[in-house]
């Protein structure tokens, strides 16, 4: 059980430490096309692959209200096997309690040894970036910010 914890404290730490890296891309190739809709994030992938950080994070979002993600360590080389799930939409209409921006709030399920505790996507409506966070709190500080890209980033 402490084993779980330490690894549990020490991967909230290293994600709270890749948001100061998130503001600067968080990923190679990114789309502009900004999110309007829950519907937009449908048959897309997304990446955060900043450097230096720990671990990369893939998330792919099937049009059947499934998803596919991916966690690897730059040193692997490949993404290996995905976790597989379905999504459920938490919130559409909540707002952001400093700037009034629309957000959508998606839950990947329990998925916290694959994804490394990151299981909820926090979308501002207008942005063309996701956020992957620990807890379903758009306020959240260990979230990573990921760009919509299938591009391998080992290339």
């Amino acid at each position: 059980m402490k084993k779980v914890n330490l690894f549990f404290v020490s991967l909230v730490a290293l994600v709270t430490l890749s948001v100061g890296f998130s503001s600067c891309g968080g990923g190679s190739g990114s789309s502009n096309s900004s999110i309007s809709s829950i519907e937009d994030l449908k048959g897309k992938t997304w990446q955060y692959t900043q450097s230096g950080a720990q671990y990369w994070f893939k998330l792919k979002i099937n049009n059947d209200n499934t998803f596919e993600g991916w966690t690897a360590s730059p040193s692997d080389g490949k993404w290996g096997n995905p976790v597989t799930g379905s999504y459920s939409v938490m919130s559409t209409e909540q707002r952001d309690i400093e700037n009034g921006r629309q957000i959508f709030m998606i839950s990947l399920g329990n998925v916290e040894s694959t994804l490394k505790g990151l299981r909820y996507l926090i979308i501002y409506k207008g942005d063309t970036q996701i956020r992957f966070a620990s807890n379903p709190s758009y306020y959240d500080p260990s979230f990573v910010v990921a760009n919509q890209t299938d591009a391998n980033p080992w290339n």
